[in-house]
Order: C-alpha cells, then structure tokens, then sequence
C-alpha cells in the first residue's frame, strides 16, 4: 500500500508551454482570415479551444480591437454559395 502512494505523488501532470502573445495574435489573426472555423484551427494547431477564446479575449482586453469577430458557418455557406 506504501508503494502505491509513494508512486501517486511522484507523478506530475504535463503542461503545454506558454504561448507568446505575438503567436497568440498571429494564430488569432490568421484563423479570422483564412474562414477556418475556431475549432478547425485549434485542431490543425493543437490547442484546446478554450484557450484559443481566453487568448481572443485577452487580447480585447489589452487593446487588441482589430481581431474580427468569427464568421459563422451558416453566413460562411452562403457566402461560398455566392460565388
């Protein structure tokens, strides 16, 4: 039983390193652009898409105005249909 608990606290969770705010701004800048989906991007990049929005919002907040707001896949089908 001793052992058991020796092995459970040696044990360390792995985290993702830290993203740059420059990368997170590009990553954010460059999915708005190309009309990939949030998900779609968090999945080419693997990144959880939790913190993809956290990134968005964070740059909001810190002066960051330009980033676009996502195309819905509703208004993106109808404009590939258009053309």
């Amino acid at each position: 039983m001793l052992a058991f608990y020796s092995n459970y606290y040696e044990v360390k969770a792995m985290r993702a390193s830290r993203v740059p705010v420059e990368e997170q701004y590009r990553l954010t800048m460059e999915c708005r652009k190309s009309g990939l989906s949030d998900h779609q991007l968090c999945l080419n990049n693997d990144i959880n898409p939790g913190t993809f929005y956290n990134w968005v919002k964070r740059l909001r907040n810190n002066g960051c105005g330009d980033i676009p707001e996502k195309i819905s896949c509703q208004l993106m089908n109808s404009l590939i249909r258009k053309l």
